[in-house]
C-alpha cells in the first residue's frame, strides 16, 4: 500500500483509540459492582508495595481488612498491571487516576495482542489493522472494561487471539507454536472463569484435529505445555491449591453455581445476534454480551461468500476455529440446556455464567472478520473504511452509560469470596470494628509495634502467667508465627481471628507467611516465563 493508501486506516485506527479510550481520561471515573472489587485490589496492593511486601499477597492496612488476600485466590496479573502503572508514575497518581489508566492500558494490551495474532495468521498488517480495530470496539470487550468492569477477564479476553494463534501455529507445525502455553499461562493468571472456558475451547480444537493432535510431536508439546504452565503459574497455583486442600476459605465452600442456575443466568439469543444490552440474564444489567452487530454482520457476509475465509492450512483449521466461535453463541444463551448437566459434573460450572463463552467467540469472530472484510471487499477500500468507522461509532452505545454516569470514586464492598470460612460467618460485626489486638484472657498488654518486609510485628508485655490474644489477621492456613524469635502455633478463634498464646514476660510477636508456599514459587513462575519468552522471541518451527 502507498503512503496516501495507508493513511485514512491510520486515521480510522487512531480514532478507534481515541474513542475505546475516551472514559479514561473524562473527569471522575466509571463504576459497577465488580468494578468495587478491583478498585479495592488496586488499594490492597498499594498498601503491600508502600511496605515492601514481597511478594504482594496481604492486606493489613485497608480499613476491615484484617489481612485479606486478594491475590493468593484471585488471578493476579490484572493488579500487577496497576502496580506497574503506580511504579512507572513514582508513586504520583491518585488511587482513581492510577485505575484509569491501568483499564486504559489493558485495553491496549488487547489492541496489541489482536494487531499481532491477525498479521502472523494473515501476512497482512491492514487485515491485522482491521481485526485489531473490531476487537477493541467489539461490546463485549468494552463492556468488560467500562460497564461490568471486570478487568480479570478484560486481560484473559485480551490473550485469546495469542491463543488462536499458538493452537493454530501448533497444528500447522508452524513457528509460533510458543504462544500456545504462553496465552494458557496469561489467561490463567487472569481469570479462573475465563480459565475454563479457554480449556473448553482448547478441548474442541484438539478433537476437531484428531488426527494431528495424536501425532507424537503434538502430543509431546501438549505435554510440555502443560508443565510449562504449571511452572510459569506456580507463585499463584501452589497457594491456591494449598488452600483448596485445607477447604479453610469461603470460596471453595459456597460460591459453585449449581447447573439449574447457570441456565437461568444464560443470555438471549437475540441480545448476542443484534448486539443488544441485556436486559436479564447477568449481573450487571446493560452490558453487551455480544462481539456486535458489525463484526456478527461481516461473518455472515463473509461465510456466504466462500473465498473470504481461505488461508492454505491443512484441514481447515480456520474454518474450524471460526465454527466453534459460532458454536459457542447459542451455548451461552438459555438455548443450551445446562440444567440437565448433572452437579455431581464440577468442571463447567466454575465458569458461573454461560456467557463466558462469549469471551472466547468474540475475539475469535473479530480476528477473522478483519480477514473477511479485507478479501469480501478486496477492491472497494472506501466501504471497507465506511465498516471500519461504523464500528467506531457503535462503540459508544456500549461507552454511554461509562461517559455519562461518572462518580468521584469508586465505592468500596466488603467481598466475602476469600475470608476463611469462620471470619465470614462473624464479618458483619468484624468488618465494622477497629482492627485491634484484643486479650481473650490473661493481663498485659499487646501493641502493633510496626511492619517487618509489609507483614505486622506486634510489642507485647504479659503480666499474668499467661495470656491468648487475638491479633487481628485472618487466619488463614499457612502463617509462620513466632514469639521471640520461636515459632509457635496460632488458632483462628471463634471468630475466624487469629489467636496466639503468650506467656509471661515481654517482646514481640512476628507474623509472616511460608516462604514455601510464595517466594519458592515466585522465583520458579520467574524463571519458566522467562524461558517461555525466550521461545517466543527466538521462534523455531517445531519439528
Amino acid at each position: 500500500m502507498k503512503i496516501s493508501d495507508k493513511l485514512p486506516l491510520i486515521v480510522i485506527t487512531l480514532l478507534a483509540i481515541v474513542v475505546v479510550l475516551s472514559p479514561v481520561f473524562v473527569h471522575d471515573t466509571w463504576t459497577s459492582y465488580d468494578s468495587a472489587a478491583h478498585y479495592g485490589r488496586l488499594k490492597a496492593i498499594n498498601n503491600q508495595v508502600a511496605n515492601l511486601q514481597f511478594p504482594p499477597l496481604f492486606d493489613y492496612l485497608s480499613p476491615g481488612s484484617f489481612g485479606y488476600s486478594w491475590n493468593m485466590f484471585y488471578p493476579p496479573l490484572s493488579v500487577y498491571i496497576m502496580m506497574l502503572v503506580k511504579l512507572l508514575s513514582f508513586g504520583t497518581l491518585s488511587d482513581v487516576v492510577q485505575f484509569k489508566l491501568s483499564v486504559g492500558a489493558m485495553v491496549l494490551i488487547g489492541f496489541a495482542s489482536m494487531y499481532y495474532a491477525a498479521k502472523e495468521i494473515f501476512a497482512s498488517r491492514e487485515c491485522a489493522m482491521y481485526s485489531a480495530v473490531l476487537f477493541v470496539t467489539s461490546g463485549y470487550f468494552l463492556s468488560n472494561a467500562y460497564v461490568r468492569v471486570d478487568v480479570g477477564e478484560l486481560m484473559a479476553m485480551s490473550f485469546i487471539p495469542l491463543l488462536a494463534l499458538g493452537l493454530r501455529s501448533l497444528l500447522t507445525g508452524g513457528k509460533h507454536h510458543a504462544f500456545f502455553p504462553f496465552a494458557v499461562a496469561l489467561i490463567l493468571l487472569s481469570n479462573i472463569p475465563s480459565f475454563i472456558a479457554s480449556l473448553i475451547f482448547i478441548t474442541l480444537v484438539l478433537v476437531m484435529h484428531l488426527k494431528i493432535t495424536f501425532t507424537r510431536s503434538v502430543m509431546l508439546y501438549m505435554l510440555k505445555s502443560v508443565v510449562y504452565v504449571l511452572l510459569a503459574t506456580a507463585f499463584f497455583t501452589v497457594p491456591l491449591v494449598y488452600h483448596s486442600m485445607h477447604y479453610d476459605v469461603f470460596a471453595f465452600n459456597h460460591l459453585g453455581y449449581h447447573y439449574e442456575t447457570m441456565g437461568k443466568l444464560s443470555a438471549d439469543l437475540p441480545e448476542i445476534v443484534f448486539g443488544m444490552m441485556s436486559a436479564k440474564g447477568n449481573i450487571t444489567p446493560g452490558i453487551l454480551i455480544s462481539a456486535g452487530v458489525v463484526v456478527n454482520a461481516i461473518v455472515i457476509a463473509g461465510l456466504l461468500k466462500r473465498n473470504a475465509i481461505t488461508t492454505h492450512t491443512p484441514q481447515n483449521i480456520d474454518i474450524k476455529l471460526l465454527l466453534i466461535a459460532l458454536v459457542f453463541i447459542p451455548a451461552a444463551t438459555n438455548i443450551f440446556p445446562w440444567y440437565i448437566i448433572p452437579n455431581s459434573v464440577p468442571f463447567f460450572r466454575f465458569m458461573q455464567f454461560p456467557w463466558r463463552l462469549i469471551m472466547i467467540s468474540t475475539p475469535i469472530l473479530c480476528l477473522y472478520a478483519g480477514s473477511m472484510l479485507f478479501k469480501s471487499f478486496n477492491n472497494v477500500r472506501v466501504l471497507r473504511y465506511f465498516i471500519l468507522v461504523f464500528a467506531v461509532i457503535m462503540a459508544f452505545y456500549p461507552l454511554r452509560v461509562p461517559l455519562t454516569e461518572r462518580v468521584k470514586e469508586i465505592p468500596l464492598n466488603v467481598f466475602n469470596d476469600y475470608m476463611t470460612t469462620k471470619f465470614e460467618k462473624n464479618k458483619g460485626t468484624l468488618t465494622k470494628e477497629e482492627m485491634q489486638v484484643e486479650i481473650l484472657s490473661g493481663e498485659g498488654s499487646v501493641n502493633l509495634s510496626g511492619y517487618t518486609l509489609g507483614y505486622p510485628v506486634y510489642q507485647y508485655k504479659i503480666t499474668s502467667d499467661s495470656a491468648l490474644v487475638e491479633l487481628p489477621i485472618m487466619a488463614y492456613k499457612g502463617y509462620n508465627v513466632e514469639v521471640n524469635g520461636q515459632s509457635v502455633e496460632y488458632g483462628d478463634g471463634d471468630r475466624g481471628l487469629m489467636t496466639v498464646n503468650i506467656a509471661q514476660g515481654s517482646g514481640n510477636v512476628a507474623v509472616e507467611y511460608k516462604k514455601s508456599l510464595t517466594l519458592i514459587p515466585f522465583i520458579v513462575s520467574i524463571l519458566f516465563i522467562l524461558i517461555m519468552l525466550i521461545s517466543i522471541i527466538k521462534p523455531r518451527k517445531r519439528k
